[in-house]
This record gives C-alpha cells, structure tokens and sequence, in this order.
C-alpha cells in the first residue's frame, strides 16, 4: 500500500506490481497444474521396450485413440480381502469438511497474506499530511474491496451449509414443536386437577368451620348441639412427589412476574431502547432532545470505490 504508482489494476481489483494479483496468480498456477496432469495424445506416447532407443519391429502399433485400449466391458474382479468400512454419519461430514476445507484454497491462503500486509502497514503508518491521507484513503478503498471478497469467500463455504441446517431444523421442528406441546398439555391438566382438588378440600373445610361456629351458637342459645360435627369428606390431596413406574414428577413454586403500572417500576428495573433511541436521534440529525440522554455527533468515513477500481 502506499504511493498509487505501485499499483496495478486488474478484473480483481488493484495489486501491488512488486507481488501481482493474488488472484491471477493462483489461477495461472491451477491452469499450470491442470496442464501437467493432462495425458498426452496417443500418437506422442511411445511403450518402452528396454535400453535401445528406437523401437523393434514387433512393437505393438500405437492406437489412434487412447480409449481404444480400454474394453468395452472390462471384468471387475471382487476385493475378497478388503470389508466394506461405513463410516458414521459424523465421520461422513467430518471427511466431507476435511476435504473442502477453506484452509487449503490457494486463493484464500494468498488473500490471508495480504490482510496480514495490510494490517502490519496499518499499525506503522503516520498520517502527517493531505498526501498522506490520500494515501490512506486508497488503502481504505482496497481493505474494503479485500473485506468484499473475504465475505464473499466465508459464504461460499458457509452458505450451503446453513442452507442444509435450516433445513435439518425446520424438519426436526416439527417434532419437537408436538412434543412441546403434548407436554405442555398435560402439565396444564395435572395443574387443573390439583387447583379442582385443593377447591374441594377448601370448600369442605369451610363448611366444617360453619359447622363448628353452628354448633357453637346452639350451645350458647340452647345448651345442646344439634348440628352434626362429622368431618366432611374430602378429596385426597395430589402429592408434591409423584413416583410412577417410568420416573417421578416433583412440584416445586416458579416465582412469575407481569407489568401493571410501567410508572412505578424503579429505573433500576428498566433498560433504554438503544434502537428506537438511535433511530430518532439519527432521523433528527441531532436536533431532538431527550431528557436523561446526551446527543452528540462523531465523525465517520463512508469508504466508495470509483468505477472502474481507478
């Protein structure tokens, strides 16, 4: 980074001319590799047939074609030795992952280099000058096209894989959205059932109390009790530990909470709405004013690449 005239430009974007494009030069070296690897025509090949270096009479002809060679059908022969290893469904995607890993594309490994540069310069440079800030401004432009194509790199890799694990949720959602509610169905019964029993068993005290209080009064007026004193029948209570053949249920107190007067909670209970607040104090540009909240501006560079990378 640095003085412009150190630059090159190409369909990547801008490039030190002492290093070259990362890009270019990582493609040139696949398309370099690729070729390597390609077979050569038939007719180039020659069988060797021991030290001399022309070929005997008898030597077999070289078919025009290279597929010649293969039959149409050739026999595959069993592997008797050699068991079938499945892997898991953790060590497919482990291996599947290994093998498309991030860290092994050239064009990533070249782009790392280069935010390292970057950030190294970043941390020496001293702005002492306009033509230092011009400077800077172009090294700008470039870290916000490298950060372009870094998250555009991170997607290629994440983007297929969010995409199948949105799916993989959405499928078991389902499930476990019954499941939810089933058990929360049948809590909302076990509830039910024990406010009707606890009902029961009060009702059937009160009316005891009444009695009690009758009788008492029959005493005072008349000096006998007439009204009956037997308990009355009740319900048995729904025990706070329930064992069953499967497990056991615990009832236990969860202390719940719900706004009646948002005035009277105490400011220590309330926390700002840091969106709403941003929202129109950017909208204002400033000019609002809200009681409690100091509004203040602070300068900031919105970075545009010119067309063309130049």
């Amino acid at each position: 980074m640095g003085d412009q005239s150190e630059y090159g430009h190409c369909e990547h974007g801008d490039y030190l001319l002492s290093e070259g494009c990362p890009f270019c030069l990582a493609e040139a070296e696949y398309r370099n590799e690729r070729q390597a690897e390609e077979v050569k025509p038939a007719s180039e090949q020659k069988e060797d047939w021991g030290c001399s270096t022309s070929e005997p009479d008898n030597a077999p002809p070289v078919p025009d074609n290279i597929f010649d060679q293969i039959p149409e059908k050739p026999e595959i022969l069993p592997m008797e030795d050699e068991p079938e290893v499945k892997l898991s469904f953790s060590e497919a995607i482990s291996t599947a992952l290994a093998e498309y890993a991030p860290e092994k594309n050239i064009i990533i490994y070249r782009m790392k280099e280069e935010i390292g540069k970057a950030l190294e310069y970043a941390k020496n440079r001293e702005i002492l000058s306009g033509d230092d800030v011009v400077s800077a401004t172009n090294d700008l432009v470039l870290l916000t096209g490298l950060a372009h194509d870094i998250e555009g790199e991170r997607t290629y890799y994440t983007k297929p894989l969010n995409d199948h694990l949105k799916t993989i949720n959405a499928f078991f959602k389902e499930f476990s959205t019954y499941i939810a509610e089933a058990d929360s169905i049948t809590r909302d019964k076990i509830r039910a059932y024990d406010k009707q029993i606890k009902a029961q068993i009060a009702e059937a005290e009160r009316i005891e109390e009444q009695r009690l209080q009758l009788a008492q009064d029959e005493m005072i007026l008349q000096g006998e009790v007439i009204t009956s004193l037997e308990p009355v029948e009740k319900p048995e209570p729904v025990p706070n530990h329930v064992r069953a053949t499967m497990g056991t249920a615990t009832k236990r107190v969860n202390w719940k909470w719900e706004v009646e007067d948002i005035k009277a909670v105490p400011a220590d209970y309330l926390i700002p709405d840091a969106v709403k607040i941003g929202k129109v104090v950017r909208a204002s540009a400033g000019a609002i004013t809200i009681p409690g909240i100091r509004i203040y501006p602070e300068d900031n560079l919105t970075i545009t690449r010119n067309k063309g990378g130049s």
